[in-house]
């Protein structure tokens, strides 16, 4: 068993190579980088009537750094602190691959495949790898 000091000792060390918000920031750039991308892949959605049947498939999720697009429709990067004061989101969109699969009532199919479709923002932690202070 370890000592009470002894454990002190192990957690000093672990806060001197590892502040406690790395911890946050790591789990977050996981689930940017991987967990999202499993997510979607997991999510297929079929639709069956009398006359057709749809299956929609998701696959290769984008996440962009945030940016801007101002008036002009020129696109820019934005930075957190321009967020706060423009009272605005730190966010970026989540881009999604969607495979559209329809059959209709004599079996003939129909694949259409939309790339890049926008399903929705995310939020972006400060300091992530997605943030542009990084």
């Amino acid at each position: 068993m370890l000592s009470e000091n002894h454990r002190w000792n192990v957690l000093n060390e672990f806060v001197k190579k590892k502040t406690l918000l790395s911890h946050q920031v790591d789990t977050f750039d996981e689930f940017i980088n991987d967990g999202i991308t499993r997510v979607i892949n997991e999510c297929d959605i079929n639709l069956k009537t009398k006359e057709f049947s749809c299956k929609y498939s998701f696959d290769e999720a984008y996440i962009p750094n945030p940016c801007i697009i101002k008036e002009d429709r020129s696109v820019r990067v934005m930075y957190p602190n321009e967020a706060r004061q423009s009272d605005l989101t730190y966010s970026s969109p989540l881009f999604v691959n969607i495979k559209e699969e329809i059959v209709n009532d004599v079996g003939e199919t129909e694949v259409n495949i939309h790339k890049r479709v926008i399903t929705g923002n995310i939020p972006i932690m400060l300091r992530s790898s997605k943030c542009n202070l990084s």
